[in-house]
């Protein structure tokens, strides 16, 4: 009975996964000498526990909260890790960038700055975010023991050719209630 349950569960999610999922592009156009670009898409994550309930706000899982034997199944679902962005730029050079999700249930500012002629301010990636051998990973809060800082800082930055310096906020934002850097 429980083999039958797990292979229709995993069955219809495939199937809903494949339904959902496409490519979204972005939408431009031009105001005067500015050119905008809205970006975004949304995502519908769903969990059905047959044993537990442990689904997390990104639908992703805390083994932490499993306790014993629960027979009863447990579903959720929600579309929090949906994004919306704004990018702009014009012909002398200035971008601004703003983007944000529903991660938690509200909006959340994820990128926030401006460029010009190499200086950035505001908040984006540490520039002592290390990309370099990160796995990629369907879990929304990343892979434990990633290298570098993973966090989206208040900064000024310089950048000329491979040569980048800044001044960051000097504390990281840890969202204590499900230890998930935001």
């Amino acid at each position: 009975m429980r083999f039958n349950k797990t292979k229709l569960a995993t069955s219809v999610t495939a199937a809903i996964a494949m339904g959902v999922a496409s490519q979204a592009s972005a939408i431009s156009f031009s105001a005067g000498d500015v050119d905008a670009s809205l970006y975004g898409y949304a995502r519908l994550n769903m969990a059905y526990d047959i044993d537990e309930n442990i689904g997390g706000s990104a639908q992703d899982g805390f083994f932490s909260k499993i306790k014993g034997s629960d027979a009863t199944g447990h579903f959720d679902a929600g579309a929090y890790q949906s994004r919306v962005g704004l990018r702009l730029s014009n012909k002398d050079g200035v971008k601004i960038n703003v983007e944000g999700d529903f991660y938690g249930g509200t909006f959340r500012l994820r990128h926030a700055y401006g460029e010009y002629n190499g200086v950035l301010a505001g908040q984006t990636w540490s520039n002592y975010t290390s990309f370099v051998g990160r796995l990629s990973t369907l879990d929304f809060g990343g892979a434990a023991g990633t290298a570098g800082l993973q966090h989206r800082q208040a900064q000024v930055r310089y950048t000329t050719g491979n040569l980048s310096m800044s001044i960051e906020d000097p504390k990281g934002d840890f969202n204590t209630a499900n230890g998930l850097v935001s």
